[in-house]
């Protein structure tokens, strides 16, 4: 954009503020650049602009990449105890299998 684009005062909501400002800082783009490229893309109803549709993707409804990381460290907690139960679960097996091949 050009400075001599037109330019005009907006009055935003905080939350909506807010949502931007994350928006355009997880898209790494300015915040004048997050909401022209929504803005822009609210015009083009045929086609989704990956402007807009590559944040959102990412990152789903989740409002702060600490929301994600979170998330994903709760994934990482359920997985690794998942893990520990198919090991145990194995070793028993495996234990049973040894036990019975000796009585063999």
């Amino acid at each position: 954009m050009k400075q001599t684009d037109p330019q005009f005062k907006l009055r935003l909501p905080a939350e909506l503020k807010a949502r931007i400002d994350q928006a355009a800082a997880d898209s790494h783009r300015s915040i004048n650049a997050e909401i022209v490229a929504r803005l822009a893309a609210s015009f083009e109803p045929a086609r989704e602009s990956s402007a807009v549709r590559e944040p959102v993707s990412l990152y789903g409804s989740y409002t702060s990449s600490a929301q994600l990381i979170g998330t994903l460290t709760e994934v990482q907690e359920q997985m690794a105890a998942l893990q520990a139960q198919l090991r145990a679960a194995h070793e028993k097996e495996h234990g049973q299998a040894l036990e019975n091949s000796k009585k063999e």
